[in-house]
């Protein structure tokens, strides 16, 4: 299965730390697709439905 795989990051804005030495493994599932994702996260935050249909849309990349 692929995964996205970040070991030891450390992240500053300027002088302050963001993110210090975060490491995690996280499965790609092949059943729900970039879209269906980012429609599953507006919809769980509460965004309502014409505005999440709007930004998904927005944010549709091309090849």
């Amino acid at each position: 299965m692929p995964m996205i795989e970040v070991d030891h990051l450390t992240k500053y804005f300027g002088p302050i730390p963001a993110v210090v030495d975060v490491s995690l493994n996280i499965p790609l599932y092949k059943e729900m697709r970039t879209e269906a994702y980012l429609r599953f996260v507006a919809e769980v935050k509460g965004v309502p439905a014409r505005e999440r249909q709007r930004e998904v849309g927005r944010r549709r990349i091309t090849k």
